[in-house]
């Protein structure tokens, strides 16, 4: 447990550091749960904290993979494995954290980024029903398109 505590204690410092809010709220909260030895919170904590920083690993993978690959076209280089970690993000935000802006956000940034590509069709099969806030609609739609993608 003191070795969780140190490690988890960094991590809060580091986000508060760099303002990722919710890996820094929720590092609180975890460890908060961890010094009381409260194991039935530590658990559903954990999974709060887990999926914060699969946010924010996803946010700096997008900032790093939108980039423009050529300036005078501002094609951007969009690859399966990119494609689908928004897929899977989507579906945490839309069933575990109930969190719609950030389905809407990550739909919006994919549709524009392949609005010319093979997969232009199937993220906007998706961006309707997130929009409309059918969610069981939308969790089907990405699972089908993250069956899809290859």
């Amino acid at each position: 447990m003191e070795k969780a505590d140190g490690i988890l204690h960094s991590l809060k410092s580091v986000s508060g550091n760099i303002s990722a809010t919710a890996v820094y709220r929720n590092g609180i909260d975890l460890r908060d749960a961890i010094i009381r030895k409260d194991t039935l919170k530590i658990e559903e904590l954990l999974q709060t904290f887990e999926n914060s920083v699969m946010e924010l690993c996803y946010l700096i993978e997008k900032a790093e993979r939108l980039e423009p690959i050529d300036d005078d076209k501002k094609e951007v280089k969009l690859d399966v494995n990119y494609i689908k970690s928004c897929l899977h993000l989507m579906l945490i935000s839309l069933t575990e954290n109930i969190d719609i802006s950030v389905a809407v956000d990550t739909v919006n940034e994919l549709y524009e980024h392949t609005k010319k590509s093979e997969y232009s069709d199937l993220i906007s099969s998706i961006k309707s029903p997130i929009e409309m806030f059918n969610i069981s609609l939308a969790v089907s739609r990405i699972n089908e398109a993250i069956q899809k993608i290859k």
